[in-house]
């Protein structure tokens, strides 16, 4: 996924007037279509139009742990309570242990009981045996008889001695350190007093927890939850209609970004996207331009993660920015632009379509230096400056076709936020510089251009995506799933002007 550059709106608009045409204009060419062309100041986000892929986030902690009590045993004394700092192998509480010391001294007597049983029984069987002997015939079988049942009542008390010798050795072996103690630094974050009926402290029965947006654990079976101090995380939350923005990127650098102050930020990588939890939402307000179009309608969050490189300055509960780490914030000097505007002759030098003073355009060679593979962007060293307007490259253009121009002052004007094309249907309640971003969308039966409409509810911003048939211009159509806001791609990962555009592979 590439990072909406500065103008994504303003982009998208006019790719789509560059292939369908703008109304008639004076000096317009005989098919009444004018060309439409881009102010470079805004392309290059030197003017003031500007979207980026944002969610909000929130500072939690790196791990909680749940500290289980045993069931067969009662709690003598609690030691901590709901908000306390513990530090590792503090005691957290204890066992009480005389009721299993009666245990331990009342099978200790059933096996001394057994034991004498099954000695008084042997010697029984020896004196019966004796006697057999000097009986006679007409008795020895009453003899065998009595021999035979005290032999069955033995073997029966050895197996319950053994039994018994077994559950004394699990009593003593439990009767050991009466003391839980903590496994990590960090805070008491539930105490689940309901386990605990009999103990000591006069908490009420039920379940304590400290009051935090990410306590979640806080009703879990376990007697008490640590919650990890010192190392933070970001969980962020993505919608199911723009959850594939995100995957795959695991592993990728993000930036956190204060909201009190912007110009403060931390680096981090997203670690997961935990879609084994996904939390119900009657609204889709996770990412800052997703393309809603304001509609409350349930649907599924998935909490996402940041692993952070360094936590300095941030606070445990403190909400923040995320955005995938695209080179926003690395500043660039003189003009970069998208490929798109760009086209390659066969001697292997540079052009772009570009507004002359008399609103006609003109083929222009300009000079290209680096190239910024995360945004595909080119730097033009020479043949453009920002006052300068140009057209997304396309095979049909030629040189003296009328333009119209767009820039910050078509976009903040009233023309600009009310209509996409001419006459055709305007963006619903379109605000914002770009007119696109910000949650605006175009809905069924708002059109581009001329009869060719996007399908309802799909937005132009924040990873929506138009469906299959559903066509920008005539002939020119996207395929399902593919996105406007994910590197502007068409079917196929083909650019938008595939016939004339420059291929980043050039």
């Amino acid at each position: 996924m590439k990072k909406l550059i500065c103008a994504a709106g303003a982009l998208l608009l006019s790719a789509s007037l560059a292939l369908t045409g703008c109304g008639s204009k004076s000096g317009s060419s005989s098919s009444g279509k004018t060309v439409a062309v881009q102010s470079v100041a805004m392309l290059t986000g030197q003017g003031n139009v500007g979207i980026e892929d944002r969610y909000t986030g929130i500072v939690t902690t790196q791990a909680k742990v749940n500290i289980n009590k045993d069931s067969d045993k009662k709690v003598k004394e609690l030691k901590v309570k709901v908000g306390d700092s513990v530090k590792k192998g503090d005691v957290l509480f204890t066992y009480d242990q005389d009721d299993l010391k009666m245990s331990i001294e009342s099978a200790e007597l059933e096996v001394e009981k057994l034991q004498n049983t099954i000695e008084n029984t042997k010697k029984q069987i020896e004196q019966l045996q004796k006697e057999k002997k000097s009986a006679g015939k007409s008795e020895q079988l009453d003899y065998t008889i009595q021999i035979q049942e005290y032999e069955t009542d033995n073997k029966e008390n050895e197996y319950n001695l053994k039994a018994k010798k077994k559950s004394l050795e699990q009593l003593k072996s439990s009767l050991g350190d009466t003391s839980v103690k903590a496994t990590i630094d960090g805070i008491v974050l539930s105490i689940n007093n309901s386990q605990n009926s009999s103990s000591s402290d006069s908490l009420d029965s039920g379940s304590d927890s400290l009051s935090s947006s990410d306590s979640s654990d806080s009703s879990s079976s376990a007697y008490i939850v640590l919650m990890e101090t010192g190392n933070y995380r970001v969980q962020g939350t993505v919608n199911e209609m723009n959850r594939q923005a995100l995957l795959g990127m695991e592993g990728q650098p993000f930036i956190i970004r204060s909201r009190a102050d912007e110009t403060q930020t931390w680096e981090g990588t997203l670690d997961q996207i935990d879609t084994e939890n996904p939390q119900k939402s009657t609204s889709s307000n996770d990412s800052l331009s997703d393309g809603n179009d304001g509609n409350s309608t349930t649907s599924t969050n998935y909490p996402f993660y940041i692993s952070l490189k360094n936590s300095e300055g941030l606070m445990l509960g403190q909400h923040v920015y995320i955005e995938p780490d695209q080179g926003q914030d690395n500043e660039k000097t003189g003009i970069w632009l998208s490929s798109t505007f760009i086209a390659k002759n066969d001697d292997g030098t540079y052009y772009c379509w570009v507004a002359n003073d008399k609103d006609q355009l003109e083929k222009r060679q300009v000079k290209v230096g680096q190239y910024d593979e995360n945004l595909d962007e080119y730097e033009i060293t020479d043949g453009l400056t920002t006052d300068d307007y140009v057209a997304i490259v396309d095979v049909s253009l030629k040189e003296g076709e009328p333009v119209t121009r767009y820039d910050e002052a078509y976009f903040a004007s009233e023309t600009g936020a009310e209509s996409l094309a001419g006459s055709d249907s305007s963006v619903n309640e379109a605000t914002g510089d770009s007119g696109l971003s910000d949650g605006n969308s175009l809905s069924g039966g708002d059109s581009l251009s001329g009869g060719d409409s996007l399908s309802g509810g799909d937005s132009l911003s924040g990873g929506d995506s138009l469906s299959g048939g559903d066509s920008l211009s005539g002939g020119d159509s996207l395929s399902g799933g593919d996105s406007l806001s994910d590197e502007s791609a068409l079917s196929d990962g083909n650019s938008l002007n595939s016939a004339g555009g420059l291929d980043s592979n050039q």
